[in-house]
């Protein structure tokens, strides 16, 4: 807003992009999916009993919104082959006002939001029990979207300890998206059994934050944003089919996550044996993909996995002089 007679009146400076005037909202543009988009997000807003002098929301939510601005630092000289939005939403204390509104402004645009990541009141534990909330909802795709939060968590061995809670909690941003039947969860601090005593007070301030346990759930909110927005590798590719590689490339695999089945591409400098393994994550062999003999050249596989849970999977990719593992995340 600009003011050009001492504050008398005000212009509007930011009308029709996205509800700026609410929010705070920076976008990283796919390189491969630019129409899908992968949203991290938290509310800057916060009350207190002087909500007029001083409300400083050191948890509520200054964790959260540490976790976005944390993400869109690490994330500003890389490249995902889904769109990346970094969400700060206002109002969220007067009713969910600038969620709401950019929700709602998202479905009559027709965007495809495939995942949003609510990041609220991360930085309490009275208890030094490390426990938090992951709030899927009631719907599928929600529930997947925490399933594979969960695997999140683990993966990295972070020091937390998760509850998956397919309930329908209205209580932050993430409930905007529900209504619009976009997957959508919520992390947060145990609210249930170690609630923050000094929350909507002027005493939410730096002194009671456990920084441990913020930055742990810091890392599990940019690995998570990070997966599932995929780090592009496109531009290692090689396009001209009548070009022989001179380097063994296993390019990338597509999409990931994937629902039901997945491709993976690769580069062979010379004729090789080729055997393609899937793994679970406990290292248990699920199926042998490829075992062949193939020319050199640019070839792609395509595994099928309608038949397998949610989570997140591996595959051995190996040659007669080349050997990699890389990991996938299926999610239905």
């Amino acid at each position: 807003m600009k003011s050009t007679d001492g504050g008398q009146t005000w212009v509007n400076q930011a009308a029709n992009i996205n509800t700026a005037w609410r929010n705070v909202i920076a976008t990283r543009t796919g390189t491969v999916y630019p129409d899908q988009q992968v949203i991290i997000c938290a509310h800057l807003d916060d009350v207190s009993e002087m909500p007029y002098d001083l409300a400083p929301g050191a948890d509520d939510n200054g964790s959260g919104s540490v976790s976005v601005l944390e993400a869109a630092r690490i994330f500003s000289n890389l490249n995902f082959e889904r769109t990346l939005k970094f969400c700060l939403w206002g109002g969220e204390e007067e009713g969910l006002l600038g969620s709401g509104a950019y929700a709602a402004e998202a479905s009559a645009r027709g965007d495809n939001i495939v995942a949003v990541l609510n990041f609220d009141m991360i930085a309490w534990d009275g208890d030094l029990d490390d426990s938090m909330d992951v709030v899927c909802g009631v719907d599928d795709p929600s529930r997947n979207l925490g399933t594979f939060f969960m695997t999140i968590l683990s993966d990295y061995n972070l020091q937390l300890s998760p509850e998956y809670l397919p309930i329908f909690d209205q209580g932050s941003d993430h409930a905007a998206f529900w209504e619009f039947n976009y997957p959508a969860i919520f992390i947060s601090e145990n609210f249930e059994g170690d609630f923050n005593p000094y929350y909507h007070t002027t005493a939410d301030n730096i002194q009671h934050v456990n920084r441990t346990f913020l930055t742990n759930n810091v890392k599990a909110a940019i690995g998570a944003t990070a997966t599932l927005a995929g780090l592009d590798s496109a531009s290692t590719l090689v396009h001209d089919y009548d070009y022989l590689p001179r380097e063994t490339l296993l390019a990338y695999h597509y999409p990931n996550p994937f629902n039901a089945s997945m491709t993976i591409k690769y580069s062979l400098p010379q004729s090789s044996d080729i055997r393609i393994d899937i793994y679970d994550l406990l290292g248990r062999h699920i199926e042998t993909l490829l075992n062949e003999y193939q020319q050199a050249g640019e070839h792609k596989v395509t595994w099928h996995a309608d038949r397998l849970p949610s989570g997140a999977y591996f595959y051995r990719f190996q040659t007669e002089y080349y050997i990699e593992t890389r990991k996938m995340v299926l999610m239905k």
